[in-house]
């Protein structure tokens, strides 16, 4: 990866040196089995207390899957209110009602997808905001088109291929089930 890549990456580098440097040390000739730490971390001052023993009857365990809605998923209240007044905005100039919660979800596919653009990562490494800007929206559509193709094929795929979808599906039958106010799994 090293040679493929332009010297200008100086943190790919330095994540290369590392990675290098961390295998040697470990030396782990039969991959698959895990490392073998022994004598090459230390855990020191290290103290492991006992607490009360539980004398009360059996735990009974109940625990509850909420996954977090992705309008609030590494967006500040701030940018979630924003967020609900352009959807709305939208819905009322075009007569649609998109869920803010998928409209989020898309945007949130759409930023990781600019995230991992390399002349967009490029761009920010050598340029102030404002100019990185113009880089920014001319990736946009880009971004936009790759996001399209990839939902239309994964649900095209999906559609498709009805094992595979219950298999992926079945992952949201719990949480879906007890979304609409059922107390357990039964």
């Amino acid at each position: 990866m090293i040679q493929v890549t332009s010297l200008e990456d100086t943190i790919l580098h330095k994540t290369y040196l590392y990675i290098s440097y961390l295998k040697a040390f470990f030396n782990n000739d039969k991959p698959g089995n895990g490392f073998d730490l022994k004598g090459k971390v230390l855990a020191d001052d290290f103290l492991q207390k006992k607490a009360e023993p539980h004398t009360e009857g059996a735990r009974i365990s109940n625990p509850e899957l909420k996954l977090s809605n992705a309008n609030r998923l590494n967006l500040s209240e701030e940018k979630v209110k924003r967020l609900s007044e352009i959807i709305a905005e939208i819905n009322s100039r075009t007569g649609k009602s998109y869920d803010e919660d998928v409209a989020a979800t898309a945007l949130l596919q759409i930023r990781d997808l600019l995230k991992k653009n390399p002349d967009l990562a490029r761009s920010a490494r050598n340029n102030r905001l404002e100019d990185f800007k113009m880089v920014y929206d001319d990736k946009i559509d880009d971004a936009l088109v790759e996001g399209l193709d990839q939902n239309k094929d994964f649900y095209t795929m999906l559609l498709n291929q009805p094992d595979m979808k219950h298999e992926l599906m079945d992952m949201f039958l719990s949480d879906v089930y007890t979304s609409f106010g059922a107390l357990e799994v039964r």
